[in-house]
């Protein structure tokens, strides 16, 4: 492993381990790419905490666009994860404009407004965590027959995604951030001022349930669709496993969503995304 490589294995072990587990069991050959995604979904997805302000996120935004320009112009910048990304792009042919409307897609993080509607989170999902999907089955399968579609990574992206913004709720509320669509906060008669006091509120569970029953209705079309994925995609969709863990322990009458940190051990990731590895059951 090249020392690109490796910078990207870690980034991804330390900030993103459910998809560091799930890409343990691509084959040898295809771990290095599925790390220089992830990373790069990593550096650019921590933009929006790592500035004191909108202007310098969208400064580095705007670096990253560039980053991915010198990639596709053949000279890719002196950095580690572009440097992966840059090698990873030529072997697998993968094409710009998945990296430009994931790009585009992330200028919302560095919005103040929530979202206006559900509708408009899940536009965001897809261009987000759905492109990292697509990304990676494109690695898995570079023939083609495993490639997921458009409408194939709807359901993963967007059942991982809204179970992922819920258990990252009491670190968001803590920097001012509230995903909740500005319709389910009227409807449930959510105060951010309040969350962000600290102050935990009724309609915050009634709106945090309706986001996860969104996340089982996808997570079920996605099972029902299970015959369409290839085994050779499963790498990617291997930590889906893990969500219906994630939403038992968010509907513990004992969670409290400005606070309870989920945390499943190491172990237990590697026995669930085994057994769906082997079972073949996604």
């Amino acid at each position: 492993m090249t020392s690109r490589f490796s910078y990207c294995d870690n980034i991804v072990k330390t900030s993103d381990e459910d998809r560091y587990l799930g890409a343990l069991f691509a084959p040898q050959d295809k771990r290095d790419a599925l790390m220089a995604i992830y990373a790069f979904n990593v550096e650019v997805g921590k933009i929006r905490e790592s500035v004191s302000e909108p202007m310098l996120g969208h400064i580095r935004l705007q670096w990253w666009r560039e980053a991915i320009d010198s990639i596709y112009e053949g000279v890719p910048r002196k950095h580690e994860v572009v440097l992966a990304l840059a090698d990873t792009i030529k072997t697998f042919t993968l094409a710009r404009d998945h990296f430009e409307t994931y790009l585009n897609a992330r200028e919302k993080d560095l919005e103040e407004d929530p979202f206006e509607n559900l509708n408009a989170l899940l536009a965001y999902i897809d261009g987000t965590a759905g492109k990292i999907f697509q990304l990676a089955s494109y690695i898995l399968s570079p023939a083609g027959e495993g490639h997921l579609t458009h409408e194939m990574i709807i359901a993963p992206a967007r059942a991982w995604a809204l179970v992922g913004l819920i258990r990252a709720m009491p670190f968001a509320l803590q920097k001012h951030w509230l995903f909740l669509p500005k319709d389910m906060q009227a409807k449930h008669g959510i105060t951010a001022t309040h969350l962000y006091a600290d102050h935990a509120q009724e309609g915050l569970r009634a709106a945090m349930t309706d986001i996860i029953k969104v996340a089982e209705s996808e997570l079920n079309t996605m099972r029902d669709m299970r015959a369409t994925y290839s085994a050779d995609v499963y790498p990617a969709l291997l930590s889906l496993k893990l969500v219906p863990r994630y939403i038992r322990e968010i509907m513990r009458d004992s969670y409290d969503p400005l606070k309870t940190q989920i945390a499943i051990p190491r172990a237990t990731k590697q026995i669930l995304l085994m057994w769906m590895m082997l079972s073949g059951r996604i």
